[in-house]
């Protein structure tokens, strides 16, 4: 076998090679960082070898003074292969897509009372026991949960009444044991 025939005969197996990973690269996504690494590698030796081997080649033929047009084919192949590896490497290096996680639903402000709400500003002077009562004589008349009772409270309330039910635990957080604790 002379030195031209063994040379291509190698560059049609890498080609091969180039090619089969090109119609994989869409598969990529799925291998392991591992694999993912080893895969490159593999690609950018062959990118490498394939090189040397186009190089060799097209020195043999050009000596040999071959037809300008078959020559100008083999440049383009050679082109083409170098393309695909280059494509097979960027979908290979490129970021696996993340999915977006579903909007956050955006909860339904707490209507408000059409009645005014009083105000409690825990001054010395301020009766504790008339605000609650009015609190609760508007605030009763909607079905509000213990919770969207425990936020409205908040909503009305300032100084340290207010610094008090801030320092209910998580699983406290209720209007009943903010009215206890006041």
């Amino acid at each position: 076998m002379t030195d031209l025939k063994r040379l291509i005969t190698s560059q049609k197996f890498v080609r091969k090679y180039v090619t089969e990973s090109f119609d994989r690269r869409d598969q990529f996504i799925l291998l392991e960082v591992s694999d993912k690494l080893v895969l490159e590698s593999k690609l950018t030796d062959n990118m490498a070898r394939l090189k040397e081997l186009d190089l060799q080649i097209l020195g043999i033929k050009w000596s040999s003074e071959e037809n300008e047009s078959e020559l100008m084919e083999e440049l383009e192949a050679c082109e083409n292969y170098q393309d695909k590896l280059r494509s097979s490497l960027f979908k290979l290096q490129s970021p696996v897509p993340t999915i977006p996680s579903p909007p956050t639903p955006v909860l339904p402000l707490l209507k408000r009372p059409t009645a005014p709400l009083p105000r409690y500003s825990g001054q010395e002077n301020k009766d504790l026991t008339k605000f609650l009562s009015q609190f609760e004589a508007v605030i009763n008349r909607y079905e509000y949960s213990d919770y969207e009772k425990l936020l409205l409270l908040k909503q009305q309330i300032t100084g340290r009444a207010l610094v008090l039910i801030d320092s209910l635990e998580s699983q406290n957080q209720g209007y009943s044991k903010a009215k206890e604790l006041l």
